[in-house]
């Protein structure tokens, strides 16, 4: 069966934007998908498509296909493929423009868009600018992605089809932030929960059952784009237990699976009929430390920090554990993201741990580790494994599950119970490492004061490079502040150990035209399904 390689990624600051993924034999060819995704202005009307159907099961319930209130993971393929937005991440991380004909940089603090005027809703109506003034006032209310912007954009009307995105503070990558921003008609935008069914994208919603977490996407008849979806109906069904998807896969039950088991991958590659595709991916999960911590504690020092993550044998939980499904991190942020740099390696050196510890006079140290229950593949073995290793320098640990939905918030903003590591996961949709280090590393002392920063970790100093960072116009100058927050985050010890999840996917051979982006979404308008 064919199977796509897991890429060896370069260091992608050596790299153009666009070429960041095209390495080795592996190329993605992106100019259909760039077609598809960004219709000219001289696009002509969609041909007919298919009358298939695409069955997809996920592994987590999916109760709205409302952006805004969940922008992550396998819901943004379902939710772009309903409602766009001015731009989206392509294949190969580079910035595809869909409901903007042209956005560029016109000022330190303006972006000027000029909408495609060939964008139509469901219903024939077209994207105005009012809509995307809208949208963007929606997300700020919801403020889920308040820290990717910063400070929020403001729309300035310049005619019908043109406005200025004006920001009170500088911003170099407001182009793949609009990526977030999915578009609906502002007489229907509201912020508590909505499924508006009317969308430019090349589905509309025609059933949901939120309480199954299974949704019905029938073909946009009046789809605007030059080519309709080959696909007429796109069924979506919550299959939790990962045997019972796999069941249904080789049944024939099912077109697609996500989010594969690394046991199964083997097997299903062997398998007549199922093809697997695995891409690098940009979703980070680290052991993070309470940076809560009184200055009594031994973690509040750096150096404590640091001889702890010397007990973990990452290599060996990848090998035995994960079954090659992850990379160790090679930083604070993701290796995939552009804007990247290598500031450190995790070691496993028990005796080093040992040494350093007493040398802290913190060799009896009580640990407690929580997550929740599904954030990452094999979790509980995992943790029970790192639990152990710690064990073995003399520390003692005590592991915490959550349910899913369970009061881990509380427990995380330090209100319920106090904790020492928390794993958690954190996915990034631009494929931009400065997206990544403003949310995990850039909190301020204001957003301590209510414990809406993550985890405690509010150094003004890195905070303020990051800020350079994201504001700086000249290229040379923003990679040199990208390096210089990351070796600065690096120094701090953060986590205890962090990796980065790969991409896979699972679908029957009749399937085609998927093609898994890094930041694991795929354009449905591009896929195929053969009777």
């Amino acid at each position: 069966m064919t199977k796509s390689p897991i890429l060896a990624v370069a260091n992608p600051n050596d790299l153009s934007r666009r070429g960041f993924l095209q390495l080795g034999s592996f190329v993605i060819v992106t100019a259909a998908v760039s077609s598809c995704a960004s219709p000219s202005s001289n696009s002509t009307p969609p041909k007919g498509g298919g009358s298939a159907t695409l069955t997809v099961a996920v592994n987590r319930p999916i109760t709205t296909l409302d952006n805004k209130l969940v922008p992550f993971d396998f819901q943004v393929t379902l939710q772009r493929a309903v409602h766009q937005a001015l731009t989206w991440v392509g294949p190969d991380l580079e910035i595809v423009n869909v409901l903007a004909d042209s956005i560029e940089r016109t000022g330190s603090n303006e972006w000027t868009v000029k909408l495609n005027t060939d964008a139509k809703y469901s219903d024939g109506s077209p994207v105005t600018v009012a809509d995307i003034s809208k949208s963007i006032e929606m997300y700020k209310a919801v403020g889920g992605l308040t820290r990717f912007f910063g400070e929020w954009p403001t729309v300035q009307e310049v005619d019908e089809q043109t406005f200025v995105l004006q920001t009170p503070i500088p911003s170099s990558t407001m182009d793949s932030l609009m990526s977030y921003i999915m578009i609906a008609p502002a007489d229907e935008n509201k912020p508590e929960e909505t499924d508006v069914p009317l969308g430019t994208g090349p589905y509309t919603i025609t059933e949901r059952n939120p309480q199954a977490g299974e949704f019905t996407l029938s073909r946009n008849e009046s789809f605007w784009g030059p080519e309709a979806p080959q696909v007429e109906t796109v069924k979506v069904r919550y299959i939790a237990e990962d045997s019972v998807r796999l069941a249904a896969l080789k049944r024939g039950e099912i077109d697609v699976m996500d989010a594969v088991p690394p046991d199964a991958i083997a097997e299903l590659e062997s398998t007549d009929g199922i093809e697997v595709y695995r891409s690098p991916g940009t979703r980070l999960t680290h052991l993070f430390y309470n940076f809560r911590k009184p200055k009594s504690s031994p973690l509040s020092r750096a150096s404590v920090r640091e001889a702890l993550t010397y007990a973990v044998d990452g290599q060996s939980l990848i090998k035995e554990l994960f079954l090659d499904s992850v990379s160790e991190l090679q930083g604070v942020v993701p290796q995939t993201l552009v804007g990247w740099y290598e500031t450190g390696k995790y070691t496993y050196d028990p005796d080093k741990a040992r040494s350093m510890l007493a040398a802290e006079g913190a060799s009896d140290l009580e640990m407690t580790i929580i997550w929740e229950a599904g954030e990452f593949l094999s979790d509980a073995a995992v943790m029970e494994a790192i639990g152990d290793m710690l064990g073995q320098v003399g520390v003692k640990v005590s592991l915490k599950q959550f349910s899913s939905g369970d009061e881990i918030l509380e427990w995380r903003q330090g209100k319920a119970g106090d904790w020492d590591v928390f794993a958690n996961g954190f996915g990034n949709l631009t494929g931009q490492a400065i997206h990544s280090l403003q949310f995990l590393y850039a909190s301020t002392p204001e957003m301590e004061k209510t414990r809406d920063s993550y985890q405690g970790f509010v150094f003004p100093e890195i905070a303020e490079v990051i800020v350079k960072a994201s504001a700086e116009e000249d290229e040379a100058q923003r990679s040199e502040y990208l390096r210089t927050a990351q070796e600065q985050v690096w120094a701090q010890w953060p986590a205890l150990w962090g990796f980065v999840q790969n991409n896979s996917l699972a679908y029957r051979s009749r399937v085609s035209g998927i093609e898994l982006s890094p930041v694991n979404s795929y354009d449905l308008i591009n896929v195929r399904v053969d009777s």
